[in-house]
């Protein structure tokens, strides 16, 4: 559940970045987002839990084009915590605490005055802080890529993204097995603020996991967001295609689809000044698990751009 509230903060530091560029008039430029969310974990009590666990999330984005924007270079880094004490593998019980760790670099070449091609390699790590949960603390995905992406007039901008996500840390899941996948994403950004992207993902090895097949064709996730004046209301629904009664992942190489089966963010925010966004929503996690009660999770949050 946590690691999905971490999604408001990629829809939220994309937009920022996206307006931050607007008011520098196209030129290339420097822009930090630094981020703060606050929630309330299981606010419904799922399955006769009584614990409801105040969260916090502290983030900070960096994001820079060099070489008349033929270079990006994109780091983010998020901290949270959750406020409620699980004991570890030691017997000592602490704040599970997570650190999340992005780098993205892409090139982008021009393909006349309306196209561009861009080859992406994408870096994601996530370590489990505390509490003690032995040597295996850590998952790591790099994800190569390709992007093409147009411009229509009076249409908008349209894009096709293909990657190919590789596991080489998985919690220890990675012993004795190769993480490899598919991930396609189509989008498109109206002229008149909609904005709307599918991803498809794959599973190619391994074949099995924890006695369930988990190759093959596994979920898809679908992003919309809407910006008109001074508002940006934005959703997100991630949905595996098989296994979701049992509690199958839409994407095994996503840390952010715990505990499984399908999951629904919804989001509201307000541009108070260029760049600085205020927000709240609720996050649906867990549905369509036989026997387990999805779980509510509200959020508020800020996000700032320089």
């Amino acid at each position: 559940m946590k690691k999905f509230l971490v999604l408001v903060l990629i829809l939220a530091l994309t937009v920022s970045a996206g307006l931050a560029a607007d008011d520098n008039n196209g030129a290339d430029n420097i822009g930090v987002t630094g981020h703060l969310e606050m929630g309330i974990g299981g606010i419904n009590k799922p399955d006769g839990n009584e614990e409801t666990p105040f969260t916090l999330d502290l983030g900070l984005a960096y994001e820079n084009s060099f070489f008349d924007r033929a270079l990006d270079i994109n780091a983010m880094l998020v901290y949270g915590i959750i406020f409620i004490k699980a004991p570890g593998m030691d017997g000592k019980e602490q704040l599970p605490q997570l650190l999340r760790l992005v780098f993205m670099t892409g090139y982008n070449h021009n393909l006349g005055d309306a196209s561009t091609l861009s080859a992406i390699v994408q870096n994601e790590n996530y370590i489990m802080l505390a509490p003690n949960v032995g040597d295996d603390i850590a998952s790591g995905v790099i994800k190569p890529g390709i992007k093409f992406g147009t411009n229509i007039e009076n249409v908008g901008n349209l894009f096709a993204q293909a990657g190919v996500p590789f596991a080489y840390l998985n919690f220890g899941q990675e012993k004795g097995n190769t993480w490899v996948g598919l991930d396609f994403t189509v989008g498109w950004m109206s002229t008149f603020g909609l904005g709307l992207n599918t991803s498809f993902h794959f599973m190619f090895s391994p074949e099995g996991m924890g006695g369930q097949t988990i190759n093959g064709f596994t979920g898809v996730a679908v992003n919309a967001l809407f910006m008109v004046g001074q508002f940006i209301a934005q959703a997100r629904a991630a949905i595996p295609v098989k296994g979701m009664d049992t509690g199958a992942r839409y994407s095994y190489f996503e840390e952010l689809t715990s505990p499984g089966g399908m999951a629904v963010n919804l989001q509201l925010g307000y541009f108070f000044i260029p760049g600085l966004q205020a927000y709240a929503g609720v996050a649906f996690a867990g549905m369509g698990i036989t026997g387990q009660d999805m779980i509510v999770s509200p959020m508020i949050g800020i996000d700032y751009s320089f």
